[in-house]
């Protein structure tokens, strides 16, 4: 993982993208106090990484990754 970046889980889900086209929706939850604009660069690489993995693996679907912390979750709902 990222320095400065503590990463809570990886949620992988089917998505279709707004062609129709089948994709990933990779939501990344991050720790609440995660400096976003200080690690932007490390976020970044992080989404590369998945991607890279991805590919590694035989997974060729577009990869749409978010990010998200336990607390703008639990403001949406979606903990």
């Amino acid at each position: 993982m990222p320095p400065g970046v503590r990463v809570l889980s990886v949620q992988p889900a089917h998505h279709t993208d707004w062609e129709g086209i089948p994709a990933l929706r990779v939501n990344v939850v991050i720790e609440n106090d995660t400096d976003v604009v200080k690690h932007t660069r490390a976020l970044a690489d992080l989404k590369d990484a998945i991607h890279q993995r991805l590919l590694d693996h035989g997974i060729t679907l577009f990869p749409y990754i978010f990010f998200a912390t336990l607390s703008e979750l639990a403001e949406t709902g979606e903990v």
